[in-house]
This record gives structure tokens, sequence and C-alpha cells, in this order.
């Protein structure tokens, strides 16, 4: 049987490697590893981890690469190297992300891109010369990302903000593209109390470019606004002991944490669902599993977010980092019962007709049936 071999950062937990980590990509390997299966293909996963380990997780064999304590640049280097020891004529490299492409095998390689991380605004107002060292520090991004694509056959996007920024720089290195966004697994819609109560969710990983920081400061001032709701952050991160000092006195509040297979559970009596990013989304696997769990989707105007909104029909898009449109936003769906339950149908109807999970199967089945002609 011909071999995937997947390399990652994280598929497991890096500890134990007993657990799938928490995270966008590494749900996406968990629901990929399936599809490669169905098409008889044999998946095995190396990632990073704190001991050279193998386990059979679920039925796929994961090489835990030990990287403890080295720097990132040399724990991509050591991943590959352990790629190098494995490596067979027939196999396909699948990386998980385009960051851990160091150098062109003679194997097919195929890379996943989630979205570009180069689009987080500075804080406060440049000088010119600023302006200068930023506009080439990107330009030079720009280049390191188009040499790394030149060592790949085929690349995978996950949204169409990305598309567009490599056909305008990348059109002539030859790579095949395609671009398959992201999905949430479609659920019945559940039934939403009638209450006076408004729910409020805050589900990803708390640090400050998923808006930890600028939802603090809009919960607070919805909690000083409103009796009448209740707000659950969900998930853990470098920000939560700063959130939770922040939002102490507020009894309404609470905190939680939850596995990847969890979320729909977490979202299915919430009434509001709020995505604030500030830079580094594809198409947010937050955004879709709120959708089609019969949330109103608040989100900012980042990525791929920008390919699943139509601002006011199944969702409402605000700027980035925009603490006062944040609050507008919020403000007018829990004021307006009606606009935010037609907000949420129309949302959870858009899940269901374009990112459905069985969409997505078929667009990866397609793809590598067009990789294995490579």
């Amino acid at each position: 049987m011909r071999r995937v071999i997947i390399l990652a950062r994280l598929f497991l937990d890096a500890d134990s490697m007993s657990k799938l980590n928490i995270g966008g990509i590494e749900t996406y390997l968990h629901n990929l590893v399936s599809v490669i299966k169905q098409c008889e293909l044999l998946p095995i996963i190396i990632q990073y981890s704190k001991e050279d380990k193998e386990v059979v997780f679920n039925g796929t064999k994961v090489v835990g690469v030990n990287v403890d304590k080295l720097t990132p640049e040399k724990k991509v280097v050591k991943l590959n190297k352990k790629l190098e020891s494995m490596l067979q004529e027939n196999d396909i490299i699948l990386y998980a992300t385009e960051n851990l492409i160091i150098q062109k095998y003679k194997n097919v390689a195929v890379s996943i891109q989630h979205g570009i991380g180069r689009d987080i605004v500075s804080k406060g107002q440049l000088s010119r010369l600023e302006m200068l060292k930023n506009t080439i520090n990107k330009a030079r991004d720009s280049y390191a990302e188009q040499k790394i694509l030149s060592m790949i056959d085929y690349l995978v996007c996950v949204d169409y903000n990305y598309m567009n920024w490599f056909r305008t720089q990348t059109h002539s290195i030859g790579t095949k593209y395609v671009c398959i966004p992201n999905f949430a697994k479609t659920v019945p819609f559940p039934r939403k109390s009638d209450g006076e109560i408004v729910r409020i969710l805050f589900a990803r990983r708390l640090q400050e470019y998923r808006g930890t920081k600028v939802f603090t400061a809009v919960a607070e001032k919805l909690l000083c606004k409103y009796p009448n709701i209740e707000i659950t952050i969900a998930g853990e991160g470098p920000d939560e002991i700063w959130m939770k000092d922040r939002l102490k006195r507020f009894a309404n509040v609470s905190f939680i944490k939850y596995e990847a297979d969890e979320s729909y559970a977490i979202h299915s009596d919430k009434d509001i669902a709020v995505v604030p990013t500030i830079g580094s989304e594809g198409t947010s696997l937050s955004l879709l599993e709120a959708m089609a769990s019969g949330c109103a989707p608040v989100c900012t105007d980042v990525g791929g977010m920008t390919n699943i909104i139509l601002n006011g029909y199944n969702g409402i898009m605000v700027r980035s980092a925009e603490v006062e449109e944040l609050n507008e936003a919020i403000s007018e769906l829990i004021d307006k019962p009606e606009y935010r339950r037609n907000i949420a149908n129309n949302a959870y109807k858009t899940v269901n007709c374009s990112f459905s999970h069985e969409r997505w199967k078929k667009q990866w089945i397609k793809a590598i049936e067009e990789i294995l002609m490579l």
C-alpha cells in the first residue's frame, strides 16, 4: 500500500502522545487521515514530542521526534531528518503546514496552507522609516514563502484570501494548487432557549492574535450594560490568567476547557459566538462550528472568514481590533432577538450547503486523485 508521510508540529499532545491536541490544524489532520485511508493509502504522521516515541492512535502510526529544548529552526531540521530516514521511493510527503518545508525531495510533495500569517496590523502610527522597514520585511517574507512553495508539487489552500496572494506573487513557480475551504460537520439544528438570558461564547485558544484583548474589553462593556447575558470563555492559552483577572468581578462569566470533539456540545446552548481574530486566520473552524451549531456569529474581516460571512445575512463582520464596532455588533444581536435568530438560521444553512464535511471530503478525494497522477 502506498504511504503518505505527514509532517506536523503536533497531532497528538507532545507530553504523552495519547490524545488529540486541541487546535484547528490538528482537527483538520484528524479528519484528513480518514480520507487518506478511504483512498486506500497508508498515512503515517511524524510530529514533535518530548521523547522519541511511536504510538498507534485510532489505527494510525504516529512517530514522535524528541525536539525538547531545541530552537524552532532546529526542531524543523530534526523533523526532516526523521522524514529522510523513513522515506521510501513511492511515498507521498504531506506537510501539515508549509513552514515545515526546508528542502526538495524526489518524492511527490504536498503542502496545506492554513492562511496568511503576516496580516496582523501594527499598533500605533508608524513613521515613514518604520513603514519602509515594515514593507521590506513583508517583501522578504513573501520571497521566502515563494522559495518554500517552489519545493512542493501540489498546494492545498483553505481560503481564497490566500489564493489571491498566491496568484499575484507566485504565478511563475509552477506549483499546482487547489482551494479546499475548511468544514463543519452537519448536526441537527439545536433548540435554543427562548428565555431572557442571552448566552455568548468565545471559544478559541486564549492568545492575543485570536482576539483575547479585544474581546475582554468588549465583555466588560457588555457585562456592565446587560444584566441578562452570560459569557462563556472556552479554551486555554497564555492569556487565560489575564482574562480571568480582568473579568473576575462578574458572576455571569465562566471559563471552561474542552476537547476538540466537544466543540458542538459547548456551542449547542449558546446564542452568539464571537470570533474576533486580529490576524492569521483561514476559513476558521471555530467560526464554522459556531454556525453549524445554530449560533449567530460575530467575526472580524480577517483572512478566510471573509469567504464565509455575508455581513447582515449569516453573521456580522466588523473591522479587526475595533472594540467599539465589536461591542455594537454584539449589542445589536442582544437587543434584537428576531434578527439574532434569522442570522443564526442563515449561518446554519450556509455551512450545510457550502462548508459541510461531505463537500470537503469529496474535494479532498478529487485532490488525492490528482496527486496520485503526479
